[in-house]
């Protein structure tokens, strides 16, 4: 509210500042709006002192923006780490099985990258949110001042965020699945890679695991430079876009016979307007594009949360040792994992002796562990 306040404080005093500038006549009647404490200031005192209070108003615009970011990004941080913080809890107490039916290399990307997303999500949610209000706000004012030009600039405007965006909001969710997808097969390349290099140095496997990595990798990194493409063109747009509408403003302003001193202050208002709205627009653009791409990484980690319950802490049943006296002995054991209709124990029975040694042997999922 306070940033929305200032910018409007700021396009409301830069047009009467060059038309003081410019138009004596309009410096006389700004005169007698002023107390007659500013009677006996010069002409050039009152266009410095509205000089001042107008370069006052950016330098507080800027302290209190830099402010504001620092409290988003620290809100934003926050909210990341205690995401990850929770996601790693989370697959930390799933029973033993949850492991067996899952790869590490989605454990480590969910509770790192896919975290770690959260942070942009609410960072660019907000300044998508802070950037729109200053520019509704922006329009507002220029729409009591120039109705007619301003309803021509906001059409151009907004008709290229709509189409850029209702054309690029599908595609930019894909990205984010494309990029979720390849993340976690690049992170279980590498820790394959890692586990295995004994076995890949002595059979020289080392092409082979090398471009089963390459694959995930190029993909991932084609899905971020299309995304980086996608974020680049608004810019380039709305520049082009404002080239054409400040030309058609002067052109359509001299056909209605206008002075240069008439047409300067207006030409110079929507100047500096657009010299605001121009990179907001950028950001708003930017920052939806960016909200949709991690809310593919946000919905995820939520999905993944409510997906499985939390098993509790094991609790200790007593504080005194449990005293291996003769033997341990196992009785009618039998198990299956679930999803399957294979018993891999069926009454399994086992007697394991003090001080003897006792070897576990079998096929990998014949039940050992």
């Amino acid at each position: 509210f306070i940033i929305l306040l200032i910018e409007i404080l700021i396009i409301s005093l830069l047009f009467p500042t060059l038309n003081l500038v410019l138009d004596p006549s309009y410096l006389t009647r700004f005169k007698d709006l002023l107390p007659a404490t500013f009677s006996g200031l010069s002409d050039l005192s009152y266009i410095y002192y509205v000089l001042g209070f107008l370069l006052f108003l950016y330098f507080l615009k800027t302290i209190v923006l830099l402010f504001i970011q620092i409290r988003i990004a620290k809100f934003a941080t926050d909210i990341g780490r205690d995401t990850s913080k929770k996601v790693f809890n989370f697959y930390l107490k799933q029973n033993y099985l949850f492991y067996t039916n899952n790869n590490s290399s989605k454990i480590v990307r969910n509770s790192m990258n896919e975290a770690s997303s959260v942070f942009g999500f609410i960072f660019h949610f907000n300044t998508f949110l802070i950037e729109f209000l200053v520019l509704v706000g922006i329009i507002c004012v220029l729409l009591f001042l120039q109705p007619i030009p301003t309803i021509i600039l906001s059409i151009f405007i907004l008709s290229l965020t709509f189409f850029y965006i209702r054309f690029n909001k599908k595609k930019v969710k894909e990205i984010g699945n494309n990029r979720i997808l390849n993340d976690g097969l690049r992170i279980k390349h590498i820790q394959h890679g890692i586990n295995l290099i004994k076995e890949i140095k002595l059979y020289k496997k080392v092409e082979f695991f090398l471009n089963s990595f390459s694959i995930p990798n190029h993909k991932s990194f084609e899905a971020l430079k299309i995304l980086r493409i996608i974020q680049a063109l608004p810019r380039l747009l709305l520049e082009q876009m404002v080239v054409i509408f400040i030309v058609l403003l002067v052109a359509i302003l001299k056909t209605k016979g206008l002075s240069f001193v008439e047409i300067v202050p207006i030409a110079g208002l929507f100047a500096a307007a657009i010299l605001r709205i121009l990179p907001s627009s950028s950001r708003i653009i930017t920052s939806f594009q960016v909200v949709m791409y991690n809310y593919v990484s946000v919905k995820h980690n939520y999905d993944e949360l409510n997906t499985f319950e939390t098993i509790n802490e094991i609790k200790e049943f007593s504080s005194e040792k449990m005293k291996f006296k003769e033997n341990i002995i196992i009785k009618d054991l039998s198990f299956i994992y679930p999803g399957t209709n294979t018993k891999i124990l069926e009454n399994f029975n086992c007697e394991i002796k003090k001080n003897t040694v006792t070897a576990f042997v079998g096929k990998s999922g014949v039940g050992k562990s």
